[in-house]
Parts: C-alpha cells; sequence; structure tokens
C-alpha cells in the first residue's frame, strides 16, 4: 500500500507499478478461476493438493453473484409512485430559459459541486495520474436465443429471411434490434442493419421509450448525428424529464462535428432545474459532464459560459479513472448498478462506497437512472459490472426493459474513452454481468 501511494501518484512511475501488480493481480484472479471450476469439495487438504492456499481475499465471482448479507428492503417499491407532472408542450431551449428561478437552483448546484470538489482540493489533484491510468474495456457478449434470429442467422440470404419472418414478429420492437444488431456484426452489413434499425420510427411514434431505445442504439453505434433528431424529438415529448436535456446534450457533444455550446446548455439547464425527487442527484451527474465536455474540448473553443451564467467555481472537470454509467428506458423501474473491484468489494446502492475509493451515486428507483460509478485512482486488477433488475411498478407493460451501459476510462480529461453497450432484461430478479475494465493492461 505504501509503494502505491508513491509510485502510484507520480505519472511516471505509475505505469510500470500498474503492470507489475496487474500481473500479480491477473494471475491471482486466473487462479481463482481455476480453483472454481474444480470439484466442491470441503476441506483444506483438496486446496493444498492442488496448490492453493486458503483465501485471505473474497472471490470477486462469488461477491458479484451473492452477496451473504441480504439487500436491505426498500420501502419505496412498496409505496404507490407520485405520477410525474404533466408534460408541458416542447420548449425552445436557450440562453433566456435559464434565468427565471437560477439563483435557488444554482445555489444548490454550488453545493453539490463544492461536494464533489472536495476531491480536488489538494495542490495536487491527481489528475495526471488519472490522464496516465491505462485499462482495457471488455463487453461481455450477448446472443439473444429467439427462433426468428436462428431462421435467420441459417438462412443462404439473411436479409429475405428477415422479410419473411416480419411478416410474423414486425409488430415487437425487440424483433429489429436483434436483427439490427445481428446484421451489423455477424451478418456484416452496416447499411441493412441500419435500414432494419429504422423501422423502430415507425412503430409508434408517440412512444418516449421507443424513440429513446433507437437514439440509444444509433448513438451506440457511434452515429450521433443521426441520433440527435429522436433524441430532439423525445425532448419534446417529455422536457418534464431531465433525461431528455442530458441524452440530448450527449448526443450533441459527441458528434463528429460536436455542437459543444449546445451540448453545455443542455446539461446546463439539467444541472440548474428544479426536477422531480424520482430524479435525485441528477444535477450533479450533469454538472460533472459538462465539466467533461469543457475537457474534450480544443484549446480556443468558442463557449461563451458568461452568457449561460455558470460560476467559474463550478467549472472544476474532477477527472476520474474509470466510470461507469446505467440508464434504461422504463418509467417506475428499478435497475441496479453493481460494480466489483479487484479486492472484491461490491459498490451498490446499500454500500456506495469501496475500501479501495469507488464511489456509486444515489439509487434511481422510479425509472431511467442513471446510476454511476467512478473511481478516480482505480487499483490494478479486473473490475467487473453487472445490472441488477431490482423490479418494476409500471402500469402498462411495453415489452423488456432495455438498459443502456456506458464504460468510461480517464473521464475528465482530454484522453477519455468510451465504449457502450445496450441489453434488455427480460423480468424482474435478473442479474446479469455487461463488462470489465482490466487496469494496468495497456
Amino acid at each position: 500500500m505504501a509503494r502505491w501511494l508513491r509510485d502510484g501518484a507520480e505519472p511516471d512511475s505509475r505505469a510500470t507499478w500498474e503492470r507489475e501488480a496487474a500481473r500479480v493481480v491477473l494471475a491471482v484472479e486466473a487462479l481463482r478461476e481455476r480453483r472454481a471450476q474444480l470439484p466442491q469439495i470441503a476441506g483444506p487438504d483438496l486446496d493444498r493438493a492442488n496448490g492453493i492456499d486458503a483465501p485471505e481475499v473474497a472471490d470477486v465471482a462469488t461477491v458479484g453473484e451473492a452477496a451473504p448479507e441480504a439487500e436491505p428492503a426498500r420501502d419505496d417499491m412498496q409505496r404507490p409512485s407520485a405520477p410525474p407532472p404533466a408534460a408541458a408542450p416542447a420548449p425552445t431551449v436557450s440562453a433566456s430559459m435559464i434565468a427565471p428561478g437560477q439563483a435557488a437552483a444554482e445555489s444548490r448546484a454550488v453545493a453539490a459541486g463544492a461536494e464533489e470538489s472536495k476531491l480536488a482540493a489538494k495542490p495536487d489533484d491527481g489528475s495526471s495520474a488519472v490522464a496516465a491510468t491505462a485499462a482495457q474495456i471488455e463487453l461481455s457478449g450477448w446472443n439473444p436465443d429467439t427462433p426468428y434470429l436462428d431462421e435467420i442467422r441459417d438462412a443462404a440470404d439473411p436479409y429475405l429471411a428477415y422479410l419473411g419472418q416480419r411478416e410474423v414478429h414486425g409488430a415487437m420492437p425487440a424483433f429489429y434490434l436483434d436483427v439490427a444488431d445481428f446484421l451489423r456484426d455477424q451478418g456484416k452489413s452496416p447499411r441493412l442493419a441500419l435500414r432494419v434499425l429504422s423501422n423502430l420510427a415507425e412503430l409508434d411514434s408517440e412512444n418516449t421509450a421507443l424513440t429513446r431505445v433507437l437514439a440509444y442504439r444509433l448513438s451506440q453505434w457511434n452515429l450521433h448525428a443521426l441520433a440527435v433528431p429522436q433524441f430532439e424529438y423525445a425532448l419534446a415529448q417529455r422536457p418534464e424529464e431531465p433525461q431528455s436535456y442530458r441524452d440530448l446534450g450527449l448526443a450533441l457533444a459527441r458528434q463528429t462535428t460536436p455542437d459543444r455550446a449546445r451540448a453545455i446548455e443542455m446539461l446546463w439547464q439539467v444541472a440548474i432545474g428544479e426536477w422531480h425527487g424520482r430524479f435525485p442527484d441528477i444535477e450533479i451527474i450533469a454538472l460533472h459532464e459538462l465539466n467533461d465536455v469543457l475537457a474534450q474540448a480544443p484549446t480556443g473553443t468558442p463557449v461563451d459560459l458568461k452568457k449561460l451564467g455558470i460560476p467559474a467555481e463550478l467549472l472544476d472537470p474532477v477527472a476520474v479513472g474509470l466510470r461507469v454509467v446505467l440508464s434504461w428506458d422504463a418509467d417506475n423501474t428499478d435497475i441496479d448498478l453493481w460494480v466489483v473491484d479487484p479486492v472484491g468489494d461490491k459498490a451498490v446502492y446499500s454500500q456506495p462506497r469501496t475500501r479501495t475509493g469507488g464511489h456509486m451515486s444515489r439509487d434511481f428507483t422510479g425509472g431511467y437512472g442513471p446510476e454511476v460509478f467512478t473511481i478516480r485512482r482505480p487499483l490494478p486488477g479486473t473490475y467487473v459490472v453487472m445490472a441488477n433488475y431490482f423490479g418494476d411498478r409500471r402500469q402498462s407493460l411495453t415489452g423488456p426493459v432495455t438498459i443502456q451501459l456506458e464504460f468510461q476510462t480517464r473521464f475528465g480529461t482530454a484522453t477519455s474513452e468510451r465504449a457502450s453497450t445496450t441489453r434488455r432484461l427480460e423480468s424482474g430478479s435478473q442479474t446479469i454481468e455487461i463488462g470489465k475494465f482490466k487496469v494496468g493492461v495497456p
């Protein structure tokens, strides 16, 4: 630990230390996997026979799959949720609309920003160490087990088979998502995949959840310019929800030619807004993302922050080595983000802080997210990311819940990287592994 505090804090020595530590930690993890595959015969003699000492650190797989202590019950899952405010006509967002009621909301944002900025209070705030973080993102494979996809896979002409299956399954959004993913990833035909995916826009134009699913998938494919009009439409449909502004702002910032000025405007609207209690601390999350947009901007990028009234004390990127963001498409639905670190600690809503510095944001029990895990200086080794479908209170089921996860490294620096994926969760009480960070692996 002493060497971590000394060598890990200096960019010049951190990379060497991480490589050495990663080799040891990954070897231990491989040993754990080997041990897990052995016959489950009780007794220490078996371990000694296989050259394995009794472990002093909890098995990551065991921690991730079933914690010994029961998750605390959630009273809020038993109470009927308050109905969201009635939708207002879609606004044209501009700097002028941020002014009303800004003083009180701004003071909350200042307080929130001050709390986030405590990590950066020291003269050496560790940003250089964050920028030097070496990590690989590994997304778990997923192959939907559906009869229509089996037929399409086995066909000599997959697209012709899709047209035939569409006669039977064409009313199901999941059908178009599955086929589009197959054509893009296995069929190696992005053009046909996009044509299939575009059918989602025609299924139900008034369904905001479906609009968002389409936009998220386009963003996952890095087609942000195509996602922006969909997020614009979602904003027009649901201006009372902060996710509408946040989704649009992030897509604007990630286009090939980013519109950073409007992206910051959208995120600032979230940071100073008065939102329903179903969206706890989304202001802090948006403020952090606003600063990341600024960190990505080349020097001299014209963004009139004074016009938006953003206080200078809130302009601090608070760089973190790893960041995971979970969001989903269904209202009145509770999905939980779990992250297991290299020493076996699990960050979850009931234990938001880990011994190694990980932090989980507030629990969203009423819909959409985001739930966010961050760690400023991750330890070498593997961080396992999972999603847990806790339950829902939806009165009209529109189908399986679609979740989106973003894996980000060196967030808040000019060299940050991200990867995203979407999954469907079919029922409550379901936990799936989404991916991993391998820290210390260049």
